[in-house]
């Protein structure tokens, strides 16, 4: 039995049993994974720099639209969302944003802000510290989207499909779905 472990130990601690090939295999991928890496944080850095130069042969009113556009965008690139434009919507009145996290919802045209339904009950009092209801000055009716009147707050609370939509106060450009699922009652509203 002695020889028989002895040979054992040899022929373990000997570098010719150790497979050269998947040394080889883990070196590539280990490589690719680097370049990988590389090229995608470039094209981050890269598409972050580039800046729009206006012609200098535009009209004043060119280049202040051309201004316009691009401080939307600025406002738009702290947002990891783009915006879909739908055309039963009233655009003016309700915006469709896409976020990785959340997927399809619905914003403010105005500023983007996350709008949010109750679906248990009517914000008032207390409710309506932390909640704001997104009202116009005038009453609508367009499809899906209507106001309602309401007298605790003396304006026209827009409804989309029947429930009325609201902004949470502590959401923010950095944190933006900080209303979703507080109290069990409180989804971001979706179409």
């Amino acid at each position: 039995m002695n020889d028989m472990d002895n040979n054992v130990q040899e022929s373990m601690s000997t570098p010719e049993h150790f497979d050269t090939t998947k040394l080889t295999w883990i070196i590539i991928v280990g490589l690719v994974i680097v370049l990988c890496v590389y090229f995608y944080v470039a094209f981050l850095i890269d598409g972050t720099t580039k800046q729009s130069e206006p012609k200098a042969d535009l009209t004043e009113e060119q280049v202040e639209s051309q201004t316009q556009i691009l401080k939307n965008e600025e406002l738009r690139q702290d947002a990891p969302r783009e915006q879909i434009e739908i055309p039963s919507l009233n655009n003016d009145i309700l915006r469709l944003a896409i976020s990785n996290e959340v997927g399809r919802y619905f914003v403010l045209p105005t500023n983007n802000q996350t709008l949010y339904v109750n679906t248990i009950e009517k914000c008032v009092d207390v409710c309506l510290e932390n909640w704001t209801p997104y009202t116009l000055e005038f009453e609508i009716t367009d499809g899906d989207i209507r106001s309602e009147y309401r007298d605790d707050i003396d304006a026209w609370q827009i409804l989309w499909r029947g429930e009325a939509l609201y902004t949470h106060v502590n959401d923010s450009r950095n944190d933006r779905f900080k209303g979703e699922g507080i109290d069990n009652s409180w989804q971001i509203a979706r179409p």
